[in-house]
């Protein structure tokens, strides 16, 4: 372009910036930023966003940061799209004070997160145990009158599950349905964890069948799950059964599913029936 008389601009200098980001080559793309200023190009927050997105996925959360600094000291104002890649890195990297500092900086700067950003700090919170500060962002997202989705909803329910609050994941639950936001794979799994765990292996069957009911297809962890607790409930008969459901659905077992049928069946004093089982 540039030999033939074509002069770059913002969009071009953009564009290509961002195919260097997705590769990792930041350090290059940075380099288009100076050559932008030089030839006469004034970056705007689509630039920076580029290149903040970039740096927050190679992990260089400083580097980041540093750049939201520059965009202030140039008057060019981050968007929320900018503020939500630093916050999920900063989550991601198990920094919820930094991620917090960010979350309010946004609110005085007149820029209100949208449910991206609620669903990155809630994702953080919920990976560390941080479950009351997770809850308290979802009310927050409600009376801010933003929507959480089913990812929002997923993330607590699955946080409500390893803490053991399964009447609170179900209620949770029961909302996403009010709300007609359909539930994913991710959260049938939960829910059937946690029924599993408490041993309500018929409310888990339940969950499973409604599962396949709307068409939504179990993976190797839902159906490991399943087979755990039927296990745990004695019912190595019925993990069985499963263990085949998977192969019916073009699953391949994995260590996990083997190794829980072991031990149920062994524990359980079935080890004759899994010997059966070889044979076929």
């Amino acid at each position: 372009m540039v030999e033939t008389g074509c002069p770059a601009n913002v969009v071009t200098f953009t564009t290509l910036m961002n195919g260097l980001c997705r590769e990792g080559r930041v350090l290059q793309a940075l380099a288009l930023v100076d050559r932008m200023v030089e030839e006469g190009h004034q970056p705007d927050a689509v630039t920076y966003g580029t290149i903040v997105n970039g740096m927050c996925k190679l992990g260089d959360t400083v580097s980041a940061l540093n750049m939201l600094r520059k965009m202030d000291e140039s008057q060019i104002k981050a968007n929320v799209v900018i503020y939500s890649a630093i916050v999920d890195r900063l989550c991601k990297d198990g920094n919820h004070i930094k991620a917090q500092n960010i979350f309010t900086e946004m609110h005085e700067k007149g820029i209100f997160p949208n449910v991206l950003t609620y669903n990155c700090m809630i994702d953080g919170y919920c990976s560390y145990g941080k479950w009351s500060d997770a809850e308290q962002l979802l009310r927050d997202m409600i009376e801010r009158n933003i929507d959480p989705d089913v990812v929002t909803f997923s993330a607590l329910i699955n946080a409500f599950v390893k803490e053991g609050k399964v009447s609170g994941a179900e209620e949770l639950y029961r909302e996403m349905l009010r709300r007609n936001i359909f539930p994913t794979t991710i959260t049938y799994s939960s829910m059937i964890d946690g029924f599993c765990k408490h041993s309500r292996l018929e409310d888990a069957k339940h969950m499973f069948d409604l599962m396949v009911s709307k068409g939504c297809s179990p993976d190797i962890i839902t159906l490991n799950t399943l087979i755990d607790g039927c296990c745990r409930a004695k019912r190595v008969d019925d993990g069985m059964k499963l263990l085949h459901e998977m192969s019916r659905r073009g699953l391949v077992p994995d260590t996990v599913s083997y190794s829980i049928l072991f031990t149920g069946s062994v524990k359980w004093g079935m080890l004759m029936l899994l010997k059966t089982f070889s044979r076929r």
